[in-house]
């Protein structure tokens, strides 16, 4: 009997450490699947400049999300020179410029650019009460040239080209089969 109770005992003591461990795993995998759908913060890692001058985005910094570069929407149009208005109510942002307009909706990956609609690579977001944009998509919108390679994003914007009516006012040729330089 002593013995019976004795194994009675190390069965109970096995079930509660295998309870334990299964709540230590189930808590580690809640843990990860939080992680994996937090935006990724890329404020060493990730620099950005405009004609080769860096762009402070100061406490709110750039972040990664589902792959695509989002940053705070004022301080990168400011540094382009767009007009911008934040209408809290329909959580809209509206951007303009020489005859451009691109209105995005906070959580929607569907714009209106110049009337039309379009699509972005990703919805504008809420982060930290700021709203953040796509910074590809906003910046080609107006004319801005954005090229990536390691952790670093090279915007070229030259306003001259693209001041008429948010079209392209002047080009350039690098030379053609049927011509010299």
């Amino acid at each position: 009997m002593k013995r019976q109770h004795q194994d009675s005992l190390k069965v109970k003591a096995a079930h509660q450490c295998m309870n334990g461990m299964f709540t230590v795993v189930i808590v580690l995998l809640i843990l990860m699947a939080i992680s994996l759908l937090q935006p990724i913060y890329a404020q060493n890692s990730l620099t950005i400049s405009l004609n080769g001058q860096p762009i402070i985005f100061g406490e709110t910094a750039p972040v990664v999300w589902e792959g695509r570069t989002l940053v705070p929407f004022r301080r990168l149009a400011e540094a382009i020179g767009i007009d911008v208005d934040w209408q809290e109510e329909t959580q809209r942002i509206t951007a303009t410029a020489d005859g451009v307009e691109l209105v995005m909706t906070v959580g929607t990956r569907m714009a209106v650019f110049n009337g039309s609609g379009r699509e972005m690579n990703a919805a504008p977001q809420i982060l930290e009460g700021r709203a953040f944009i796509p910074l590809r998509d906003f910046s080609e919108s107006f004319g801005v040239q954005v090229d990536y390679q390691d952790g670093h994003i090279a915007m070229t914007y030259d306003p001259i080209l693209y001041s008429v009516n948010g079209k392209l006012s002047g080009f350039y040729a690098l030379g053609a089969l049927w011509c010299s330089s």
